[in-house]
Parts: structure tokens; sequence; C-alpha cells
């Protein structure tokens, strides 16, 4: 990631994918922690698709298609660009139309 975002040199292999929509959505949650000073781990973690099918034969049944989950116990700053860097070994992300953001509170 430093490479990346302080120094600014390319990611290699970046993702071919071009796609209109890349569908997102984050959250964060929490781990209890056993026998550590700590007693809870929070834990951030995202999930990015290309959208949804029907599954055939199926009547109200889909599944997300080209999903990619990304999880990280860092701060949020860098959670976001481990997910940016993630995405980007899949999809052309420069090449992406439009991002849907979902989450807790997302209209």
């Amino acid at each position: 990631m430093e490479a990346v975002f302080s120094r600014g040199e390319s990611i290699l292999q970046a993702g071919e994918r071009g796609i209109k929509r890349l569908y997102t959505e984050a959250d964060e949650f929490c781990v209890r922690l056993q026998r550590q000073p700590q007693t809870h781990l929070e834990l951030q973690s995202a999930i990015a698709n290309e959208g949804w099918e029907r599954l055939k034969g199926a009547r109200e049944a889909y599944r997300l298609r080209e999903k990619r989950a990304y999880c990280d116990a860092g701060d949020r700053t860098t959670f976001w660009e481990g997910v940016s860097l993630a995405w980007a070994h899949k999809w052309g992300l420069g090449r992406v139309q439009e991002v849907i953001i979902g989450g807790d509170g997302a209209s």
C-alpha cells in the first residue's frame, strides 16, 4: 500500500475488467478477545460485486456476480486503501462509470 499511496507507484497487476457499475457495501463489527488486555477487536469489512442474477429454476433466488470481500483490523484510512488495492486487482477502477455504495443508513 505504501508504494501506491505514499510513493505514487502504479498498481502491479491492475484489473482488466471494465464494468459499468460496481456495487459496494462496508461495515464494522467487534470480535471478543479472550485472555488479552483488550476486550475486543474492531474489524472492518467490505464486499464488492458486479450486480446479481436470478438462479436458473429458482423463483426468487439470486446470486451476486463476481463478488470480492475484504477485511482488515487496521484504522479506517488504511482499510479503504487496502479495499481500493484489492479491488483494483480485479476491476479496472478507472473505467468504472458508477459506484453504488450501501451500508448502515445508506439510502
